[in-house]
């Protein structure tokens, strides 16, 4: 053993110098793995950012509201129908997504 590669030459922590590339291979792999764990966090909490600021600047309309628009002649039938089947839409996924969260 002429080589040691960190730590102190026979101390704890020493590694032989054949097993010295085994051991930087070991780290590159596990700072790889950091940085894609990260980049996969990171890009979580950006998708997370845009849809509850997509949400957030949506005019909330109730179905009440919807009706009385219908019905005093502001909304076509067929805008009622699109505006409907769009608050019900949102509904669902986020009952579905307050679902998966309370699961989770």
């Amino acid at each position: 053993m002429d080589h040691v590669v960190g730590g102190w030459p026979g101390g704890a922590g020493a590694i032989p110098a054949d097993q010295a590339g085994a051991f930087e291979a070991v780290i590159w792999m596990a700072g790889l793995v950091l940085v894609l764990i990260l980049a996969t966090a990171t890009l979580a909490w950006f998708r997370g950012h845009l849809r509850r600021s997509r949400s957030a600047s949506r005019t909330n309309f109730s179905l009440d509201d919807l009706r009385r628009m219908r019905d005093r002649g502001d909304l076509t039938a067929a805008e009622y129908e699109r505006l409907r089947a769009a608050i019900i839409d949102d509904f669902g996924a986020a009952s579905q997504a307050a679902r998966k969260n309370g699961a989770a």
